[in-house]
């Protein structure tokens, strides 16, 4: 399987935010494309309203911007073709 999923990352301002203990939307995060050849398992995700997708890779979190339903027919589609870009 191979799959692209836009996926949250800190910024500094994140990164700095989160080291002082100091609570921020999500969303004030970077979205960076990443490519998965595998993933262990997927859980909805909520914050703000908002649903995303848990990405859970060898012991590893991601969080993708896109909800759970849209994520799974990514991998559906992708466990059955080449590629699938977001």
């Amino acid at each position: 399987m191979k799959l692209k999923l836009p996926i949250f990352f800190n910024t500094d301002e994140t990164t700095t935010l989160k080291d002082s203990g100091i609570n921020y939307d999500i969303e004030e995060n970077d979205i960076r494309p990443v490519i998965f050849y595998r993933i262990d398992a997927i859980a909805p995700y909520l914050e703000g309203g908002n649903k995303y997708t848990q990405i859970s890779l060898g012991g590893d979190v991601w969080i993708c911007n896109k909800p759970i339903e849209k994520v799974e027919e990514m991998i559906d589609h992708a466990m059955n073709r080449e590629f699938i870009m977001c």
